[in-house]
């Protein structure tokens, strides 16, 4: 890691040396990192983005970095003279390649890693790299430029702490002499380190004299008492990439024993920092102890006399440099070192020896500058005819600081008179004097202008009278009013087709400048067409008939028939109940006239239904129900479509035992009914009259008198109130001799009619008491069930 920090104060020197930032031996100067270095004859290197486009010097790992190097010398030959070097943070080339155009692009992938490793070495990837370029025949260094790599996954800062001591003051090493030792805090990137503090003890064998901040952003320290020991501690809240803080610190020799004096510097941070080693800095000086003789006596050149050089305000002076007696002089320093830039006037030369032995002598620089007028304002000057002309006037610099100059001017312009005048100025400051010429051209370059009469734009009806109005003046600034009668007038305009056209006025003044004027004429139709329907509006229209659009006309003022240019949109289906719209528009081109009709398709026809037969079922067997469920289906259809169709009861409805009229009704989309009618009657499973009693169309013989038991089954218990009203009833019917005849044997007694049910027998027995009047005749039983069903029985009394 020595080598690392050496490479950065290599780095700094460079740096410093190729931008002429000077190097202070004991206090190292802050050098700027993105600095974008100047190669030989005008050799640069910037960095970019991606594209290689947009300049930058702050990339993230990953990225990919552009180098452009433009003004590279070439070999002889077109060989390459100089090889490009990608160098990482801590001095390890990462990528090499040859220099083979004047004018050349490479570009660098980043690792996505915080490290690598290059040529067996890890290496850190964040922090300042650099692309150099360096000679091929020797690998000196050429030319550098600086880039910054981030890491996205945090923040990280290398600070570094430098210290360097003036020996000059300290080697004396007579107690009660003072050392000063310079310190300097670079944050070398990438990022803004935060919370730094800075530390620099009193070295041993020294006492604290003073400290001061030199430059850079403020640390808020604490120091010991003068003549104290302790240490200075500084801090400050953050310092950003390349920001520097320098500093200067003054201790007392209190030991005269001979030894060293030395001292540690420390610089942290609460942010990361990839390379500690270079925050700490050592530097001292060795005490030689007691105090030296003096033998030396130190000789100056005689004094110089010279001209300043051309056009400057000195001159660079070179002399031999002084001597001294013996070698006790050490070296010997001149406050104006020899090929200096030495100002006009009288400089004296202080030259001293290490022993503080000294000699002078005068350096005179002649001033040989002459006096310079500077024409303010351009030269030749142009001004147009009738306006002001304010004379912008000169400068006049005499070499002499002290000298008073005066300027006279001589020369007129006529700015109302166009022409070429010269304006003479002279100076002198009694020593010197010049002379300088202002050529002022006054021109006329403006055209003359043209004053309209009446409306621009102007609007014409099409088919109306177009009357030019013209034009009332036409004046130049330099030459005044011109005769309206030298106007040309160019440009037609027929009012009877719509358009704009363009009427030119122009007209030249004495020094050839054309004015011109135009007119806007605008030949419009405001005028829309008039649209007329044909037939009758609103139009109605049966549902499932033909429609015919019976059409409109057209006529414009300006067009004539327009009937053929009619446009019809909306469509009409008659096929379809509904309020429809047509909408029919003609244009003339500028206006546009819309009118509708209403189409109403009407459906005033009902539609047709087709009601079933009559429907008879019969109960379930076996079952106690009186009611059941019957489904039917009733026909409906309509001219124009959408029927619906409702039955009272409807289809799936329960019926009750009986006969029940069904009313059904479809209604069409328009509202039309149609109606029909059909019963749907529910009748008992009644299979015949069970014995005694014979079924028709024999008679049954009986006394009478006696009650019959009449016996027939359901199929099920339908209850006890199955007789329709007045049910059942008898009546004498006449005695047919040729019918079947049977004794009926199983009477009763009883002392009236009855009716009951037996489960068991599933059999309901009606018990019918008969009237002993009733001998001698024929009657026939009528049984009358609710469900509409009659069921007969003949009987013959005896």
């Amino acid at each position: 890691m020595a080598k690392e920090r050496e490479r950065k104060l290599d780095t700094a020197r460079k740096i410093a040396d190729q931008s002429r930032i000077g190097i202070n031996p004991w206090l190292l100067t802050p050098f700027p990192m993105s600095l974008v270095q100047g190669g030989p004859s005008g050799e640069t290197i910037t960095t970019y983005a991606q594209d290689c486009t947009t300049p930058k010097s702050d990339f993230t790992l990953g990225e990919i970095v552009c180098a452009k190097i433009t003004g590279a010398p070439l070999g002889a030959g077109g060989t390459p003279a100089q090889r490009i070097t990608w160098v990482a943070h801590n001095g390890a080339v990462a990528q090499a390649g040859n220099v083979i155009n004047s004018t050349q692009t490479g570009t660098y992938l980043l690792p996505t890693s915080a490290t690598q490793t290059l040529g067996g070495v890890t290496i850190d990837n964040r922090g300042t790299w650099r692309v150099n370029t360096s000679s091929t025949s020797d690998g000196s260094l050429v030319n550098t430029a600086l880039f910054t790599v981030h890491d996205p996954a945090g923040n990280f800062a290398d600070l570094t702490v430098n210290q360097g001591v003036n020996l000059a003051a300290s080697e004396v090493g007579t107690v009660g002499s003072n050392g000063e030792f310079g310190v300097v805090v670079t944050n070398l990137g990438p990022d803004t380190a935060q919370n730094i503090t800075f530390t620099e003890p009193v070295p041993a064998n020294t006492t604290f004299v003073s400290f001061t901040q030199v430059s850079g952003p403020t640390f808020i320290c604490t120091r010991p008492s003068v003549g104290g020991t302790g240490a200075v501690s500084c801090t400050t809240a953050s310092l950003a990439k390349d920001a520097a803080a320098s500093f200067k610190f003054v201790y007392q020799i209190s030991s005269t024993s001979g030894g060293s004096i030395s001292n540690t510097a420390t610089v942290s941070s609460t942010t990361a920092d990839p390379d500690t080693d270079d925050n700490s800095a050592a530097a001292g000086v060795t005490l030689p102890g007691g105090t030296p003789p003096s033998t030396c006596s130190v000789s100056c050149p005689i004094s110089i006399t010279q001209d300043s050089a051309p056009n400057q305000s000195g001159a660079v002076v070179t002399y031999q440099a002084p001597t001294g007696t013996d070698s006790s002089c050490g070296a010997i320093s001149c406050d104006h070192p020899s090929g200096s830039f030495f100002p006009i006037g009288q400089t004296t030369v202080t030259c001293e020896a290490e022993t503080g032995d000294a000699c002078s002598f005068m350096v005179t620089i002649n001033d040989t500058r002459p006096l310079v007028i500077t024409l303010e304002g351009t030269n030749p000057l142009g001004i147009e005819c009738h306006t002001s002309f304010v004379d912008p006037g000169v400068t006049a610099t005499s070499p002499d600081p002290n000298a008073t100059v005066t300027v006279t001017t001589s020369g007129t312009v006529d700015a109302n008179t166009p022409g070429t005048y010269t304006i003479t100025y002279s100076a002198s400051d009694g020593t010197h004097s010049a002379t300088a010429t202002r050529t002022v051209n006054v021109e006329d370059t403006t055209p003359p202008t043209i004053t309209l009469a009446g409306a621009n734009p102007m609007t014409v009806e099409c088919h109306s009278t177009f009357t030019d109005p013209g034009a009332t003046a036409a004046t130049d600034s330099c030459s005044g009013d011109l005769p309206t009668s030298s106007i040309q007038v160019s440009g037609t305009v027929d009012p009877n087709v719509p358009g704009t056209y363009t009427v030119t006025y122009t007209i030249t003044d004495p020094a050839g400048n054309q004015g011109a004027a135009v007119r806007e004429v605008n030949v419009v139709d405001t005028t829309p067409p008039t649209l007329t329907l044909v037939g009758a509006n609103p139009m109605t229209v049966e549902c499932h008939t033909a429609f015919t659009d019976p059409g409109a006309t057209a006529t414009d003022t300006c067009a004539g028939d327009l009937t053929s240019a009619i446009n019809m949109s909306g469509s009409v289906n008659p096929d379809a109940v509904g309020t429809y719209t047509r909408t029919y528009t003609v244009s003339d081109g500028s206006n546009t006239r819309t009118a509708t009709r209403t189409v109403n398709v009407v459906d005033t026809t009902p539609p047709t239904i087709s009601c079933p037969a009559n429907i008879t079922v019969t109960l379930p067997l076996n079952t106690s129900a009186t009611s059941m469920p019957v489904n039917f289906t009733v026909g409906a259809s309509d001219s124009c479509g959408g029927v619906t169709v409702t039955s009272t009861p409807a289809s799936g409805s329960s019926f009750p035992v009986g006969t029940t009229t069904v009313n059904s009704t479809a209604t069409d989309a328009a509202g039309n009914t149609s109606s029909c009618s059909f019963t749907v009657t529910v009748r008992y499973n009644f299979t015949g009259f069970f014995s005694p009693v014979s079924n028709l169309p024999t008679f049954n013989i009986v006394n009478a008198g006696r009650a019959i038991p009449v016996k027939f089954s359901l199929s099920g218990s339908k209850g006890l109130s199955i007789f329709a009203a007045n049910s059942p009833q008898s009546g004498v019917t006449t005695c047919d001799a040729s019918a079947p005849a049977t004794d009926l044997t199983d009477t009763v007694t009883a002392g009236g009619s009855s009716l009951s049910y037996s489960a068991n027998s599933d059999q309901y027995n009606y018990v019918w008491a008969t009237n002993s009047s009733w001998a001698g005749t024929c009657r026939q039983l009528v049984v009358t069930l609710n469900d509409g069903s009659i069921h007969v029985a003949n009987f013959k009394f005896r």
